[in-house]
């Protein structure tokens, strides 16, 4: 009786973490923002691409003087 309390109580905290895990994770798998592992490199122009930044201030003589300018 003992015993299968105990694994009940075990299987049960499985269960939780399980649960709790499963409901963390839901929110971080976006496709804009997540690239998974692959064997193949991609092609130069996709990484070049993927390393754009949106710049909302296109022309320099407008906005802020942030001395950075995003790659274009």
């Amino acid at each position: 009786m003992l015993a299968m309390r105990h694994a009940m109580e075990r299987g049960g905290r499985i269960v939780a973490m399980m649960l709790a895990c499963g409901l963390s994770l839901t929110g971080c798998l976006q496709t804009q923002e997540t690239r998974f592992l692959s064997c193949v490199p991609r092609p130069s122009g996709v990484e070049a691409r993927s390393y754009e930044f949106h710049d909302p201030f296109a022309d320099e003589s407008v906005g802020p003087e942030t001395f950075t300018r995003p790659r274009a």
